[in-house]
């Protein structure tokens, strides 16, 4: 019996109970999701406060096309007829400017003559952007803004060439017209704050040169031996500190003929045994640049020190002061009308030549090792006003900058890179702004110059009949002009591109066409009037829903 107990098998066991159905996650639209994405819209409706463009009722933005024609002359090479868009944009960008100053001009004056008491309100200023997804292209136009405009109606925002601190003094500059400058007591030269490396030492360049005329040579060093305290050197007759901007001619150069412009300007041609012209006389850089400090200071700030480390380096130191050119009689000895020297000044002295030594900045040279006149750090800040109508905007540091105050951005190519172009768009389209910003792009194209005068000849003759009253025909129609190629700014090639592009005004994907902008925007997910295609129970929704709280009167 217990052998039959021990094999008789257990009882099954009982049916387990059924799993309650599991929520379809393909019908969002039951009642438990709702109440926890309910729940969720309160928690975080609680935490923060969610702005959007739209609750704000900021102006959007208008995106224009403009062809401009740029006539081929038979023969011209493709560099020079890229130099020749590139003249083509940057006129265009400058007729803009000019005629927004013109109009804002008129507007004052409209605006006294209607208001005679009271002081007209100050217009707005203009403020424009050029940008482009190339650098030797913006860069290429810029220098064609520079050339019409001047180098103070135009800055750069170009963090990979300037560095961070020049670039931001260039934004600084074009936002708030103005820039914070020191005057080097030295050599009169206004240094921005702005710039790191100039912040405590002058950054004026100049040059070290060795007179090479023996009757300048001779007249400086009698004036020289006038002060004794100075304890000059016979060589210091001959060496002297002159600004770039004193070069009248290059005689003789190692890297041959140089124009004098570019050679003033351009550092890296300098080499150190050129023959240089310098120009001698006084004045001749206008402002504060006029005067040099008299020897008679040189000699309080330190300059026997500077004369004897020079000597004991056989003058190949890097320290010496900015003397006078061509120094009169001291202060102490012009009261002794007959004491002074025989000497006269070498007749008509403007040009002399001199061999270039050397060259770095000023705060170099006027080292703290024998300098002990006033610092740079000592001079009063001021604050200079700029008027900066233009700013070239490169793309490597064009995110994140606040330009709510642009009136005009230009786009040197169309931009096919949707969340570039909304990048770009919203440095201008933000909090802050106060009217639409006009994104204009400049599509240039290729035209031959016999077409362009075949076609205007016809104009005119259409013009002289409608004038006189005659429909006959002077000539046969002209032909269609044959098919025309897009100007490919950097690839210096044709191409065919379509005449107008079409933004999306919520996604900013372009498009060939205004009808399939159109049905793309009524479609578009970040559209906020289109709730069809909105993913109700995604994050990105529930963050939609939170709005602003309204407004308490």
């Amino acid at each position: 019996d217990r052998y039959e107990v021990l094999r008789a098998s257990p009882p099954p066991p009982p049916p387990p109970p059924e799993a309650p159905p599991r929520p379809s996650f393909e019908a969002p639209s039951s009642s438990p999701f709702e109440g926890a994405r309910s729940l969720l819209v309160e928690l975080l409706r609680g935490l923060f406060v969610r702005h959007r463009k739209d609750d704000l009722d900021l102006p959007k933005p208008i995106f224009e096309n403009t062809e401009i024609e740029v006539p081929r002359p038979p023969g011209l090479g493709e560099d020079d007829y890229q130099w020749k868009v590139d003249n083509a944009l940057g006129d265009h960008v400058v007729a803009k400017i000019r005629a927004a100053e013109k109009e804002g001009h008129h507007r004052r004056r409209r605006a006294a003559a209607d208001e005679p008491g009271d002081a007209p309100a100050a217009a707005a200023a203009v403020k424009m952007a050029v940008f482009s997804q190339r650098e030797g292209d913006l860069a290429s136009v810029a220098e064609v803004l520079y050339d019409r405009l001047g180098s103070s109606k135009v800055a750069e925002f170009y963090v990979k060439r300037l560095g961070n601190g020049l670039a931001s003094s260039e934004l600084a500059r074009f936002v708030r017209g103005e820039r914070l400058v020191r005057r080097c007591p030295v050599c009169g030269r206004d240094n921005d704050l702005t710039e790191e490396r100039r912040a405590s030492t002058c950054g004026r360049t100049l040059l070290e040169v060795r007179i090479l005329r023996e009757d300048v040579a001779t007249y400086r060093r009698t004036r020289l031996a006038e002060c004794p305290s100075l304890r000059a050197h016979p060589e210091s007759a001959y060496r002297v500190l002159v600004e770039p901007e004193r070069i009248a001619g290059v005689v003789t150069s190692s890297r041959g003929g140089t124009a004098t412009l570019d050679y003033a300007r351009d550092y890296t041609r300098w080499t150190a045994g050129d023959v240089l012209e310098i120009d001698f006389r006084d004045g001749i850089l206008g402002g504060h640049n006029k005067t040099r400090p008299s020897l008679g200071q040189w000699a309080s700030w330190g300059a026997a020190a500077c004369e004897a480390t020079a000597a004991r380096h056989n003058y190949d130191y890097g320290l010496w002061y900015f003397a006078p050119l061509l120094p009169d009689l001291l202060p102490d000895a012009a009261a002794d009308a007959d004491g002074g020297s025989s000497s006269e000044p070498p007749p008509r002295v403007s040009r002399v030549a001199c061999r270039l030594v050397k060259w770095t900045t000023c705060g170099h040279f006027h080292s703290p090792t024998w300098y002990t006149g006033p610092s740079l750090r000592s001079a009063p800040i001021r604050v200079e006003r700029e008027n900066v109508p233009v700013l070239c905007l490169y793309r490597d540091a064009s995110h994140g900058l606040d330009l709510s105050l642009l009136q005009h951005l230009f786009l040197l190519e169309p931009c096919r890179d949707s969340a570039l172009l909304e990048q770009v768009v919203s440095r201008a389209y933000r909090v802050g702004a106060t009217q639409s910003v006009v994104v204009e792009t400049l599509m240039p194209f290729v035209t031959h110059e016999e077409e362009t005068t075949k076609r205007k000849d016809d104009d005119d003759d259409a013009t002289r009949r409608e004038k006189s009253g005659s429909t006959e025909r002077t000539r046969p129609p002209t032909t269609p002009p044959r098919p025309t190629g897009r100007v490919s700014s950097s690839q210096r090639t044709h191409s065919e591109a379509p005449a107008k592009i079409f933004i999306c005004d919520f996604c900013y994907r372009s498009f060939d066409s205004n009808d399939r902008a159109d049905s793309h925007m009524a479609a578009c997910s970040r559209n906020p009037a289109n709730a069809s295609v909105a993913r109700r129970f995604s994050i990105s929704s529930v963050y939609d829903e939170i709005r602003p709280p309204p407004v308490v009167d």
